[in-house]
């Protein structure tokens, strides 16, 4: 596409660095994770209560914005027919991955924490959207081209 304004160009420009930024912070779960599970083969498993309880109360806030995104808009479609009138309730986004992180360096090595993280993770709708975001498929957070 060639766009002869400056100004127009730069809105179209990608922030290599924002979003450079944005898969790190989305991965970072994940990858710790990963690397509490390669200690915890290498070195053995250690188990850990406060990380399991940590876990545990990652996996309940993601049961929770499951709840919210998933299963309540259907609740409410089945009950009324249609979404009018249907309020949006975020839930708690970003407090379930920074438990999981927080679950994970506390129960580092533990192949328990890791299970429960991983379940955590997969289950927390608000993860899936911050990564969509991240690699650009949200088209909300991009400006349309004419």
């Amino acid at each position: 596409m060639l766009v002869s304004d400056p100004l127009a160009a730069a809105a179209y420009r990608t922030s290599y660095v924002r979003r450079g930024i944005g898969v790190l912070a989305c991965g970072a779960p994940v990858l710790l994770l990963v690397a509490s599970m390669v200690s915890a083969v290498i070195a053995g498993d250690r188990p850990d209560a406060i990380g399991s309880v940590a876990m545990v109360v990652a996996i309940a806030i993601a049961a929770l914005n499951f709840y919210l995104s998933a299963v309540r808009p259907l609740v409410f479609r089945r009950r009324n027919g249609s979404l009018d009138g249907y309020k949006h309730i975020s839930g708690l986004p970003v407090i379930g991955s920074l438990v999981v992180v927080a679950g994970a360096v506390v129960g580092f090595g533990s192949g328990l924490c890791v299970a429960l993280g991983l379940i955590a993770i997969g289950l927390d709708t608000s993860h899936s959207r911050r990564s969509t975001a991240t690699y650009g498929c949200d088209s909300r957070r991009r400006p349309r081209r004419s």
